[in-house]
């Protein structure tokens, strides 16, 4: 019987890191579709990972995203971080 200690040391794990990060992306768009049914809010979400772009757009009213260029930036008050809203 092989227990864990009796392998060869040039036995390595795998790299799950795409597969771990293809889970946390389908529970990100689970939890931005449940945010837009349960408030009734429009969600958009663009993550860049390896020079690879990927979105979420709750709506497809062709208006939303607003263009950066068009929302007005104000500080959250009593926040310490350098959280902003738009």
């Amino acid at each position: 019987m092989t227990t864990p200690a009796s392998l060869p040391s040039s036995t390595q794990k795998r790299d799950r890191t795409n597969e771990n990060f293809s889970r946390a992306t389908q529970r990100l768009m689970r939890r931005c579709d449940q945010l837009s049914d349960r408030y009734n809010a429009d969600v958009y979400i663009v993550v860049r990972r390896n020079h690879r772009h990927y979105d979420y757009n709750s709506t497809n009213d062709p208006l939303f995203p607003t263009p950066l260029i068009d929302i007005v930036r104000k500080p959250i008050p009593g926040t310490y971080c350098s959280l902003t809203l738009y």
